[in-house]
């Protein structure tokens, strides 16, 4: 799970770059050399991308993308264009110094981002982020990892050690806090969560790896919302293969899929939980991870594996990978779609990293995120994340 997998991520981002450190010349490339050396990228299987003057963007134009810490305050970044082009926003003071692991937006005006131990929410498009009030009696070293909105007043927040708020009509509870936690089953074990979705305030679902002593990926979690309380739909113990899931996608009451690893199939429900399945084998083999779903439909599904973004048309009977540009250690990660032309996703790698875009329904263009930033989630008005 990302909550646990994010950590050693960061780990293996941090020796990628000793290492670069360590082998690259002192002294850079010249700008004209390093233009040549970036004409010389391949492209095969996806097209690099430079911005350039289009007509008006007419759907799906705004969205945001959020990152590790960069220059001193937490990324945001900001599209008007349907990805075409990108802008950071807030600066150091406005915006917490903190990672920001996930975002969700409302409207063109509305939007939530989380990570650390923080919640951010614009009313004005991201011109100012103001952080919210969270309860007082959290865990001590808990983190917020996504964050799904509903409305413009009504969110839910999953995080490790347990972690399920909630936001509604702006109100505040009697500590004065904006959010507030969440009641759960006693039949609901203690989780590490790393997703969540949800299609109205009575159907939600949360995922993550069951906690195991001080190992946070001791078997796959799903809990559901049903308007009352939180409760158990699926639980597995195994500390072995397929041992936590990373991401969750709900279609409709029914309907909903969940993706984890290392070397796990994805998981279905058609029923709204009662029974879930699993769909297959691995969309790609080997011990990796599955790390991000969305369900266009019930049978129209994206995936983001380490190694690669793959989609199904006949509800995960045939998983076809589509060249991007990212995989190895810049993991595939993000992923965001809305019917079957419009997508977007992102690389988890060091800085800086790459954002793609799906492009006439039959490719990825990509480019370079602005400044020197890595990118986390993406969430776009309108569409399925």
């Amino acid at each position: 799970m990302k909550t646990c997998i994010r950590f050693h991520r960061s780990i293996l981002l941090g020796i990628t770059v000793a290492l670069l450190a360590a082998f690259l010349p002192l002294s850079m490339p010249s700008a004209s050399a390093q233009n040549q050396a970036a004409s010389a990228v391949p492209t095969s299987g996806y097209q690099a991308f430079l911005p350039s003057a289009s007509a008006p963007c007419r759907q799906y134009c705004v969205g945001w993308a959020v990152g590790n810490a960069a220059d001193g305050y937490g990324v945001i970044l900001r599209t008007d264009d349907s990805g075409v082009t990108w802008k950071r926003q807030g600066r150091v003071g406005a915006i917490p110094n903190v990672d920001l692991n996930g975002v969700s937006a409302v409207d063109a005006q509305n939007a939530w981002a989380v990570g650390g131990k923080v919640i951010l929410h614009t009313q004005n498009g991201g011109l100012t982020w103001e952080q919210q009030s969270l309860p007082g009696d959290l865990p001590k070293e808990f983190e917020l990892f996504q964050v799904k909105a509903l409305d413009r007043v009504t969110a839910f927040a999953v995080g490790n050690l347990g972690v399920l708020l909630k936001t509604s009509d702006g109100t505040r509870s009697r500590d004065g806090a904006m959010w507030t936690r969440m009641p759960t089953s006693p039949s609901l074990p203690p989780i590490q969560y790393s997703d969540v979705d949800a299609l109205d305030a009575t159907h939600a679902w949360a995922v993550g790896g069951v906690i195991s002593g001080a190992d946070p990926r001791g078997g796959l979690a799903i809990a559901f919302y049903d308007g009352v309380q939180w409760q158990p739909q699926l639980i597995t113990h195994s500390t072995k293969d397929c041992n936590s899931f990373i991401g969750v996608s709900a279609v409709d009451r029914d309907t909903a899929w969940a993706v984890g690893g290392p070397n796990c199939p994805p998981f279905k429900t058609v029923n709204g939980g009662a029974t879930w399945r699993a769909v297959g084998k691995p969309v790609a083999p080997g011990y990796y991870d599955t790390n991000r779903v969305v369900a266009v439909t019930r049978d129209r599904v994206w995936v983001t594996h380490d190694n690669g973004i793959y989609r199904t048309t006949n509800g995960g009977g045939d998983w076809v990978q589509t060249p991007a540009g990212c995989g190895g250690m810049n993991y595939c990660y993000a992923i965001s779609a809305a019917g079957t032309k419009y997508a977007w996703a992102s690389d988890l790698a060091a800085p800086p990293g790459k954002l793609f875009r799906w492009v006439g329904g039959n490719h990825w263009e990509a480019q370079t995120a602005p400044g020197t930033v890595s990118i986390t989630l993406i969430s776009f008005v309108g569409a399925r994340r």
